[in-house]
């Protein structure tokens, strides 16, 4: 009995000792974690402090407006006055001047956003923005439009409350107001959205005729998504060709401005808002678009469809507390916003980030053109500026553009340049991976919600 006790005392203080290195053992695998994210924010307000951002920044207000090119509005060198308000709002900012989606159509290009990663990979639902931001304490709040930014998509992940739409900043501008108002003292991260620059192009008078001096013709703001529908040769109307007039194309442009004067008046009670409330002092401002938008630019309209300019390059404007104006002439992607965004809170990025943050570019001491991946459909691209690789079935082979010389994208050198096009090829294949056969598709797959689909054909994403 003697030796069985004394074997059982010894199996004990054995298992004590296995117990208690195990315990250290993590305490010490703790500490490290601790010591790590200790590290990474000390490191992250060192990089805002160097940017000249002020420490006390706590606040996010990040804006979307669908479907805005960058080349339409005032600040960007666009003739009309369309965009009075927020051109004010950019001579305080950083803007940025070449700034790519990585999708044409709206879905995509914000998962590709908030997820910091290629379209393609984004629609595995990843970590996104604001979850890391919830973690860290924040109120979250979307005031959105819906549709393709649908909380049945996946969107709604990080947020307290999820807002979907039908009536555009005019209707979620107010409720926003008063979120902020409600939550001012404590971190908070708003997303507004909006579609009221998106097809259909029916803006409320004033703005639909103040481009217009007159116009008799078939184009309204009420039909302008069955016009550019069929166009496009879309619900069944592919066998019958189909075009408008060039008076008619201008009259589409002109409702289309209009809707972009219009949002913009929406935005001053934003910017009131962000006087009343002294915003300014501790809140990071983005405003930014998902995709563009053709106009014939080459042969057909709307989006989704191309790789474009015209509808990958998107405006961009960042305002943060001490952060000093300027124009950032180098070519970034949209999926930089992310880990952007955290750096100016100081909060370090997830390793699921694939983004590289851009306060060295808006404070000077970084320089360099971004490598910039676009998808859409079976098309794939790849900006290594000033060079512009597309390619996919719809392009019927390579496409190759020098942007310095051809920015309108006129001229096909893949052929003339057939090594840089290969050059460029395998680097795409090799940056996407296991990717780079995915199409990217405008609308999820499998969508029978009767709501959504009745939003999405408001928009004019389905018959």
């Amino acid at each position: 009995m003697r030796g069985h006790q004394n074997r059982f005392m010894v199996f004990l203080a054995f298992a004590l000792f296995v117990v208690g290195a195990f315990a250290m053992a993590c305490a010490d695998e703790s500490e490290q974690l601790r010591d790590a994210s200790r590290a990474a924010e000390k490191d992250a307000r060192e990089s805002t402090e160097r940017a000249g951002v002020e420490s006390h920044t706590r606040n996010l207000i990040l804006v979307c407006l669908d479907t805005l090119r960058a080349d339409h509005v005032g600040h960007y060198g666009y003739e009309r006055a369309t965009t009075p308000n927020l051109d004010a709002f950019a001579s305080s900012a950083v803007v940025f001047e070449r700034a790519y989606a990585q999708a044409s159509s709206t879905r995509p290009s914000h998962q590709s956003m908030f997820q910091s990663r290629p379209s393609s990979d984004a629609a595995n639902n990843h970590l996104a923005l604001a979850e890391v931001l919830a973690a860290r304490g924040f109120r979250t709040r979307a005031f959105t439009g819906g549709g393709n930014i649908s909380s049945r998509l996946g969107f709604a992940r990080g947020f307290e409350q999820y807002d979907e739409l039908t009536s555009g900043l005019a209707g979620s501008l107010p409720a926003a107001a008063s979120w902020v108002r409600e939550h001012r003292n404590e971190p908070f991260f708003l997303f507004l959205h909006t579609y009221d620059i998106h097809l259909p192009y029916d803006p409320p008078e004033p703005h639909a005729s103040m481009y217009t001096e007159s116009y008799s013709g078939q184009v309204r703001g009420d039909n302008t998504r069955e016009l550019l529908r069929r166009v496009r040769g879309l619900d069944g109307h592919g066998s019958v060709e189909f075009d408008l007039a060039e008076v008619d194309r201008q009259r589409v442009i002109d409702l289309y401005d209009g809707g972009i004067h219009y949002t913009d008046g929406q935005l001053s009670h934003l910017f009131r808002l962000a006087e009343e409330l002294d915003l300014y002092r501790d809140t990071v401002f983005v405003f930014f678009s998902d995709h563009g938008e053709e106009f014939w630019e080459h042969g057909t309209t709307i989006h989704s469809h191309s790789l474009y300019q015209e509808l990958l390059r998107v405006p961009l404007i960042v305002r943060a507390p001490g952060l000093e104006r300027a124009r950032v002439g180098e070519v970034v992607p949209l999926m930089d916003l992310a880990p952007t965004i955290l750096e100016l809170l100081a909060i370090p990025a997830p390793k699921e980030f694939e983004g590289t943050s851009l306060v060295g570019l808006m404070s000077g001491d970084d320089t360099g053109n971004r490598v910039v991946i676009s998808e859409q459909r079976s098309l794939k691209s790849w900006i290594d500026y000033p060079w512009k690789l597309v390619r996919g079935d719809e392009t019927k082979g390579l496409q190759l553009f020098n942007l310095e010389n051809d920015p309108l994208e006129e001229v096909n050198l893949a052929q003339s340049h057939s090594e840089l096009a290969q050059r460029f090829g395998a680097l795409l294949d090799a940056r996407l991976a296991e990717n780079r056969e995915k199409e990217v598709f405008e609308l999820e797959p499998g969508v029978v919600d009767p709501e959504h689909l009745e939003r999405l054909r408001a928009l004019g994403y389905i018959e």
